[in-house]
């Protein structure tokens, strides 16, 4: 009975005496070039806490012990986490700057000799492939849309690299353009944390007999004069925050 009672007394102590270490925060990510609306993840490996407090330096709060967090304005940030141990606290601080999401505006138009903006076509299903031979055979998808009333639809959290743009409605594709010269469904490489824009200009086939299905064998005998095939602006940032309200979130 001795024995045990020593025991019992001894092991209070030792239960004390390790929980009664001074905490250590420590904290990491592995987000990149993170970007407004992304999900950043936050990993914790602090020693000897019972609690947590982060702050994410926009006026958010979390006491997750490995928080999510997404950004929803652009600058550099300061994030900290404090560890808590009863009444002992340590800190750790981390900048992280937040990038304007990576934006493609596609404006679809009817082709015309002239190349000039008369008929944008509204509800034209938008797809983008990573790659020629997935537009070709029409898989992987890397993301698809709807043009609003002005023929425009947005993409946003691109990645950086070129698209393949395939352009259907009834009575109108982008397949004969295609055939007959790569860059009029080909983007220039999406820079990241910019807004870029592509031209997507589209065939029309109400008049060439039903069609059936996407590529159901339109064609358009015309005299072709690519001109400039993107007259896009340059890629820039002023005006991001409406094109990103509407635009269709990638990942």
């Amino acid at each position: 009975m001795k024995k045990i009672y020593y025991l019992a007394l001894l092991l209070p102590v030792i239960l004390y005496s390790c929980t009664d270490k001074m905490p250590e925060a420590r904290f990491s990510t592995d987000a990149i070039d993170p970007e407004v609306g992304q999900e950043v993840y936050f990993t914790n490996t602090s020693k000897y806490a019972d609690s947590y407090e982060w702050d994410f330096g926009d006026g958010v709060i979390s006491t997750a012990e490995n928080p999510m967090h997404i950004f929803t304005g652009t600058g550099v940030f300061e994030v900290t986490l404090t560890a808590i141990n009863a009444n002992m606290k340590d800190v750790a601080k981390m900048t992280i700057e937040i990038f304007i999401p990576t934006l493609l505006e596609v404006d679809v138009f009817e082709w015309n000799e002239e190349l000039n903006f008369d008929n944008p076509i509204a509800d034209a299903s938008v797809f983008l492939y990573p790659n020629l031979t997935s537009w070709d055979n029409e898989q992987n998808i890397y993301a698809e849309g709807y043009t609003d009333a002005d023929g425009v639809v947005v993409f946003s959290h691109l990645n950086e690299q070129r698209y393949y743009v395939d352009v259907y409605r009834s009575d109108y594709d982008n397949y004969t353009l295609a055939e007959e010269d790569i860059g009029w469904i080909e983007t220039g490489i999406v820079l990241p944390h910019k807004i870029n824009w592509f031209i997507a200009w589209v065939d029309y086939t109400g008049d060439k007999g039903e069609l059936g299905t996407r590529r159901g064998g339109s064609y358009v005998i015309k005299k072709l004069q690519r001109k400039v095939v993107n007259p896009e602006k340059p890629a820039g940032t002023e005006g991001w925050e409406t094109l990103y309200e509407k635009s269709i979130k990638v990942k």
